[in-house]
């Protein structure tokens, strides 16, 4: 690391770079959640009670503090260190949260709850397996990496 303030002997743990991105970040984080909590609390002066408007919200305030927490460590990282940003591995994910996000809209293959807890497990867990498999097969179409570790991962599996 190129931050000495981690170093053993360091003295000055909470004023190096690391810290001071730590610091930040959890910045960005409460700024994010007051966001949700905000509109939530907007949602319900406008006596909007459906739960799906509150996960819409929770998950835009989940948005804006992961990319400002994104930005904010690219930032930092790129002031100490020289590095190239992989890019389809970088929007490999992108495209697959836009593409399942679209199927479920699209086409619902499941209620999105039903009449018990344990329905309503199964119902999560139906629902995973299909984001999966999209995110795996778009994965594995665009990604050369992800193809190189699963060649990788068959050829100790078949050697033992």
């Amino acid at each position: 690391m190129k931050d000495q303030t981690l170093d053993s002997e360091s003295r000055a743990e909470l004023k190096g770079d690391l810290a001071r991105l730590a610091k930040r970040n959890s910045s960005l984080s409460i700024i994010g959640v007051v966001i949700a909590i905000g509109l939530m609390i907007y949602l319900k002066a406008l006596n909007i009670n459906d739960p799906v408007d509150y996960s819409i919200v929770m998950s835009l305030g989940l948005l804006i503090n992961s990319l400002a927490i994104m930005v904010s460590s690219f930032q930092s990282s790129r002031e100490m260190y020289s590095f190239r940003v992989p890019l389809m591995e970088t929007l490999v994910p992108i495209l697959s949260s836009f593409l399942i996000g679209l199927v479920f809209i699209l086409y619902p293959f499941a209620p999105i709850h039903g009449q018990r807890l344990v329905q309503d497990l199964f119902i999560m867990a139906y629902r995973a397996a299909i984001a999966l498999a999209v995110f795996a097969t778009i994965n594995l179409l665009l990604n050369q990496y992800s193809r190189d570790i699963l060649r990788r991962s068959f050829a100790i599996i078949t050697k033992r």
